[in-house]
Formats: structure tokens, C-alpha cells, sequence
């Protein structure tokens, strides 16, 4: 059961965060449900990466 993931100082920048997103997506029974700590500092994901995130997270109904 994954329930921390973090991804801190990986550079993984607007497009990573669209396909991190994708991914919970495609694995929400098996992580979202279990993913507890998201960690992204200093990946310079910027507003439409956070807004990937953000869209998926309030889908799948995760209390942040």
C-alpha cells in the first residue's frame, strides 16, 4: 500500500505533474484511497501542474 509518495526537488515541472495526475487517475482504488502524503517541494510544477493535481485530487473526493 503506497500512502507516501515524495517526489520533493525532482524537477518534475508542468508536464510530470500532468502525468502524475494521469496516473492517480488510472490507479485511484489502489492509490488514492491510500495515498496519505503527496510531497512536491521545489518542483517548480507551476499554476497549470498544481491545477492538474488539484482537479484529480477534488474528484476523487481526497481531504487534503
Amino acid at each position: 500500500m503506497l500512502s507516501k509518495l515524495d517526489l520533493g526537488n525532482d524537477e518534475i515541472g508542468q508536464t510530470g505533474a500532468k502525468y502524475l495526475a494521469e496516473s492517480l487517475i488510472n490507479n485511484k482504488v489502489s492509490v488514492i484511497q491510500t495515498l496519505t502524503i503527496l510531497g512536491l517541494a521545489s518542483n517548480n510544477i507551476g499554476n497549470q501542474g498544481t491545477k492538474y493535481l488539484i482537479d484529480i485530487l477534488n474528484e476523487n473526493k481526497v481531504n487534503l
